[in-house]
This record gives structure tokens, sequence and C-alpha cells, in this order.
């Protein structure tokens, strides 16, 4: 896993056109809402990570941790002073006629929530949270809360989608990755890039210290939930993860779901969309007794992991942790014959076997055309697999399908 470049590694030109683009003569992106036909997007940034900055410099990111979760904003430029005729062209084309490079322009923190633990006090022999720090944390929540409004008002798709890297990613690196991901939406739902604090140097050291960030982060992830699912206009919340960053989000949801079981809040009221986990550096046996043990799925409308054979990077966690598989790497005969009857069972819950090569000895497929296209199919769709949905893939057995290069079928543009 360390060394690479991950799926939120940073890129200098925009990811491949996806095949989904490449079909027919539509011209996807001529529905894109006016106000979002522009070649610099405006991501929306919620972190953890401490600032590293001087006095006087725009605001920067580091791989230290904050005790407070920030949120924000950040101009990504796609291409060099492209239209957006030009970019849309260039957007559904195979081969383009010139490189659209990606570069974070400036960064803007707008809202910080107070710093965790907050202060307490005892009331009636009970410690509680002090008012003042209630009261700043809903203040802060409702910031974000009108952002995001404001952000879901020129889209026609009331969802929101959140993004979360791996390890040995930058701030940059995160937010250039959401901007293409939101370029490739269409305008589609308000994408969020969650970026922890990772990127520590070294390889060893960098990993070790990249993985305890990934547990550190989780209770900001569930603030920053619970303060999303309290907007009335959001109508459902999407999670999509990579590597490291699928145990943060699977450790996030399950802890969110026994919250909401214990508090008698329903599915509905979670608004807990898609869960989508890519090239998961979790431990497959972890991940059958934690959350299958706890049953957590059923609080879930789909779960989808995305695992690959040829990813060679999870052998080094593998090797570290001593696992039996990773769930980056898990196959059907991984599965034992509960988890194979929760497959045919439970129709919300897919294994998508990657049978593409792409960079990063296996690891960073998200970005590969045939990938990519699955990914707009389930998440502006909410296409389940299967050709009689309109999502091509090969069923491999009851749940688990499998993907080729060539999906779906393109004419080659």
């Amino acid at each position: 896993v360390l060394g690479l470049v991950f799926l939120f590694g940073c890129q200098q030109v925009l990811s491949p056109t996806p095949n989904l683009y490449l079909q027919g003569d539509t011209d996807w992106f001529a529905d894109v809402p006016s106000e979002l036909q522009t070649s610099t997007v405006d991501v929306l940034y919620v972190t953890d990570r401490a600032q590293n900055q001087k006095e006087g410099r725009p605001t920067r990111y580091g791989y230290k941790r904050s005790g407070s979760l920030a949120w924000g904003s950040s101009a990504v430029e796609l291409g060099n002073g492209l239209t957006w005729d030009e970019l849309a062209a260039l957007s559904q084309v195979r081969k383009r006629s010139q490189s659209v490079s990606v570069r974070l322009r400036s960064t803007t923190e707008l809202g910080r929530f107070p710093s965790v633990p907050m202060p307490m006090t005892r009331e009636n022999g009970r410690l509680v949270v002090a008012s003042e720090s209630l009261t700043a944390q809903e203040m802060a929540a409702q910031a974000l809360r009108d952002e995001v409004r404001t952000r879901l008002a020129v889209t026609p798709l009331k969802e929101v989608f959140i993004l979360i890297h791996g390890v040995g990613n930058s701030f940059a690196d995160a937010v250039t990755r959401t901007a293409q991901w939101q370029h490739y939406s269409r305008g589609q739902g308000v994408w969020i890039a969650y970026t922890w604090p990772a990127g520590h140097s070294g390889l060893l050291e960098g990993y070790i210290y990249d993985f305890a960030s990934s547990r550190f982060t989780v209770y900001h992830l569930k603030q920053l939930y619970w303060a999303l699912a309290a907007c009335p206009d959001i109508e459902r919340i999407n999670i999509v993860a990579h590597s490291r960053g699928t145990d943060t989000a699977a450790t996030a949801v399950r802890e969110l779901c026994l919250e909401a079981r214990a508090q008698g809040t329903t599915r509905s009221a979670l608004k807990l969309g898609h869960l989508v986990l890519l090239a998961s550096d979790m431990d497959w046996e972890v991940v059958g007794q934690r959350d299958g043990g706890d049953h957590v799925f059923d609080m879930i409308d789909r779960v989808t992991v995305y695992a690959s054979k040829k990813d060679q990077a999870l052998g080094f966690s593998n090797w570290l942790w001593d696992s039996a598989r990773r769930a980056g790497q898990v196959r059907y005969r991984d599965l034992d014959p509960n988890q194979q009857q929760l497959l045919l069972t439970a129709t919300t819950i897919n294994a998508i076997d990657v049978r593409v090569n792409s960079g990063g000895l296996g690891h960073s497929y998200f970005s590969n055309p045939a990938v990519a296209s699955d990914l707009l199919l389930l998440l502006l769709e909410d296409r389940p697999p299967g050709a009689e949905h309109g999502r091509p893939l090969e069923q491999v057995q009851p749940g688990f399908w499998g993907l080729d290069k060539g999906y779906p079928a393109t004419d080659g543009r």
C-alpha cells in the first residue's frame, strides 16, 4: 500500500473519460446547471487536518491532527484557461486533443466545530457537555448545513456524496480528486472531500502514522454525518471510500447505525444511501465479525464492495497484519457459507470483481474508465447490478459480479 499514488492521489491531468460518456452521440454535459458550467470547480471540503501556514499566507493543511473539524471551499481549475464548452468536449472523447491539467488554486476555511473532547460540567451527579459548547457546535453545524443547502439549490439531485481517501494523501490530493468526480457527475448532487490527517513522510513510518489517523478521524466523520442528516433538504447521504479510508467509513457507519438504533432513529431519518468500499485495506475476517455480527447492513440502502485479485498493493497490508485476506482482494471462494447466504438473500449487498489493469500495482482503479462508468451508474442513477437494470455487469455468483475493461459497451468515439 505504501509508496503509491492512491485513489485520491495527486494527478496533474484530468482522469480518463469514463466509457459511459463515449456512448452514442449524446452530449452528456448538455444538462449541467448553468451555474456549474465552469472550468473552475468549487469543492466543499471537511477536514480534521491541522492548519500548516504562516501569517498572511493562504490556508494550508498538513498531515498533523486537529481536535476540531473544519470546513471550507477550494477552487480547482480544470485545464489552462479552457472555456466550459471546450472542457465538456474534452470530457467526452477517448483521445483528447490536449491534456487537461488539474490545479488547486485557492482554499478558504469557512467554519469550524468546537474542539473534541468538549468541556464537561456536572449536573445532578452526571457529566454533561457544557451548554456553551453545545451551542457552538450547533451553530457550526447549522452554518455547514446552510452552505450545503445553497449548493443543493442548483442541483437536481438532492443527495450528498462524501469521498474519503486512503493513506499517503495530502489535502490537495483529496480536493483535486473530488473536483474531478464533481465534474464527471455533471452537476448532480453535492460532493464533499472528507480529508483526514494522512500523508506523513516515510514508508513504514508514514503508513503506521496514517493508519492511526484513519482511526483518529472516526468521531469527526460521525460529527459531519449527524450535522448533514439534520438538513431537511438532503434526501440521502452517500459515502465512497478507498483503501484505508474504507475502514474509517465502515467503522463510522457501524457506530452511526448502532447509535441510531439506540435513539430510535428510523432508517429513513438516518438517510444512509450508498456505502461504496473500493480497494479496501481492511481485514476481511474483521469486517465479517464486526459489521456482519451487528447486522448494520439493514440500515443502509446499498453496500457495494469493489475488489481485485490484481491489487498487489494490498499484499503489504496482508503481510504487515498477517491477514488471511484484505477486503479489497476478496474472492467468492473466500466467503464462508453464511456470507454466501447473505449475498443470496440481501440483494442490496454486492461485491464487484474488478478485472481491469490500472497503475499503482492495481490499487488505483477508481479512475479506470470502466470502473468510473459503473460508479456513475450506481451513484447517480441508483441502478442495481444486471443488464436488465442498465448496469450490465457479469454475474459470477449470487451477489458477486465481474467488471471488465470494455464495460459498458462503447462506440469508441
